[in-house]
């Protein structure tokens, strides 16, 4: 989905965010199934050396609304990551009958 929306804009983009969505997708495009560990290993490396090299590209691209509004996609992911770890600290992590704020909550934060 990536690669179709940026085809739909890539006149706004540089050759280089073009490049690193387009060869994300001839990774993942390519691979099959889960072989031994070290490939997914091998699959992941790559799949985030080609995510760096977007995040590169689009923080050398002109300040234009395109690039403020993948930045502000970023915020917006983060923020939901950071909420959902929070949710899991309090819920999951926090033994029933813990006061939050008391001494095994603390300890935990720490």
């Amino acid at each position: 989905a990536a690669r179709d929306n940026a085809k739909a804009v890539r006149t706004a983009l540089s050759k280089e965010a073009w490049s690193a969505i387009n060869r994300a997708w001839l990774l993942f495009h390519g691979w099959r199934s889960p072989g031994r560990a070290e490939q997914v290993l091998n699959l992941v490396t790559e799949a985030e050396q080609e995510t760096r090299g977007f995040e590169g590209a689009i923080h050398r691209m002109l300040r234009n609304p395109a690039s403020h509004f993948i930045r502000l996609g970023a915020a917006i992911e983060r923020a939901d990551n950071t909420a959902r770890l929070l949710d899991v600290k309090y819920h999951i992590l926090l033994p029933e009958g813990e006061v939050v704020g008391g001494a095994v909550d603390r300890d935990q934060w720490t």
